[in-house]
């Protein structure tokens, strides 16, 4: 059955042809409408109907993985950074979290093990690699020592049951070099490039459309990642 889809103010649009006439005159819209189409597919309501997303503009909001490395090498060996910058700058450059993600983890989020330390951002926790799991176990002590009666923080705020403000880790964030926004969109489109968008999802706790477009983003031939490596 030939995929219909009905546009305000203009005619339905039926299978490839209709999709790719009405983008001919809507050249800007075909963004909005690709979660909704990769919904529809998944679902199984239409065959795959895919659209081309523009990636000259996005690339220039990633980070090249020369510098991407050389930040996680900068975070892991220098010893004159503290460990809540460390732990917040690898979750931003490892794990695609944004500072007001990682301000509102609490010591709920970690399940920490003699073997294992695993956070949750989603539905399936992610074990976190060395040294990065260290970061964490000091982090989940200090918050369990803490007298408290409310939340118990892993980034704790300079006033007692209040975490750190966004704000705040973002500036502490960008005097090391690491811009959260561009730290975010490089770890989703490299974990969009290795996993399948369900997995993303879940692991990272995002929305499947969401997953969907960065795995569209990241595509199949990895030419972003040909693209970043470039770029000086």
């Amino acid at each position: 059955m030939d995929f219909v889809l009905g546009v305000a103010g203009g005619a339905p649009l039926v299978g490839d042809l209709g999709l790719d006439a009405w983008l001919d005159e809507h050249p800007a819209r075909g963004p909005r409408i690709h979660g909704f189409l990769a919904w529809t597919s998944r679902k199984g309501h239409t065959r795959q109907l895919t659209i081309e997303l523009p990636t000259s503009t996005f690339t220039g909001h990633l980070i090249a993985q020369d510098t991407r490395w050389r930040l996680v090498n900068r975070l892991i060996h220098d010893d004159e950074i503290p460990v809540c910058d460390k732990t917040a700058g690898l979750l931003a450059l490892l794990f695609a979290q944004e500072p007001g993600q990682i301000t509102a983890l609490t010591s709920g989020h970690a399940e920490i093990s003699s073997s294992a330390v695993v956070l949750r951002f989603g539905k399936v926790p992610a074990q976190m690699p060395p040294p990065l799991d260290d970061y964490i176990r000091a982090l989940h002590a200090e918050a369990m020592a803490g007298d408290t009666a409310g939340e118990r923080w892993l980034f704790p705020g300079r006033f007692p049951g209040q975490h750190l403000s966004r704000s705040r880790l973002t500036h502490r964030l960008q005097a090391l070099g690491v811009r959260p926004h561009m730290a975010r969109n490089t770890a989703l489109v490299e974990l969009a490039s290795e996993l399948p968008a369900v997995v993303v999802s879940r692991l990272l706790g995002i929305h499947q459309n969401t997953a969907d477009t960065w795995k569209r983003l990241a595509g199949q031939d990895n030419s972003y990642a040909a693209e970043i490596a470039n770029r000086q």
